[in-house]
């Protein structure tokens, strides 16, 4: 199909998608629902990702603003985000929050052979521990 017969297909539908602007009212798993602010409709179990089970996922506060975008009548996403409570970003084996607190415990221990024998763990190990705590309040599995 050419462009010109693609949009003519789609002009003929008459659907009319728009965006809105919502408060967030809960948040559980990979949905959230909100209220429409120009409505005053709740919205419920609108998408956070493409996908349910990997890929980048952004979990919005609880009573912060979205701008709600629909993929059709039935269906919608959170297209932009006021403020986040939580990222996650994983693929079939592994996720970025289990990684980075692998390496972190790994620097943590780490120790140096050298002419005088080997090393202790790394004198800053305490900085290691608290960036390991931030990210557990960035990322969830």
């Amino acid at each position: 199909m050419n462009l010109r017969t693609a949009i003519q297909e789609i002009a003929k539908t008459n659907e009319r998608y728009y965006d809105s602007l919502a408060t967030v009212i809960s948040v559980d798993g990979d949905t959230c629902d909100v209220m429409l602010d120009k409505e005053g409709l709740e919205l419920w179990g609108v998408r956070l990702s493409a996908d349910k089970e990997k890929g980048f996922r952004i979990i919005p506060k609880v009573g912060s603003k979205v701008i709600v975008s629909y993929l059709n009548k039935s269906e919608a996403y959170v297209s932009m985000f006021s403020e986040v409570d939580l990222y996650t970003i994983q693929n079939e084996n592994e996720s970025l929050n289990t990684l980075l607190s692998d390496l972190i415990g790994a620097i943590e221990q780490l120790t140096v052979s050298n002419g005088a024998g080997v090393t202790g763990v790394p004198i800053n190990v305490t900085a290691f521990t608290q960036i390991k705590t931030r990210l557990k309040k960035l990322f969830k599995e």
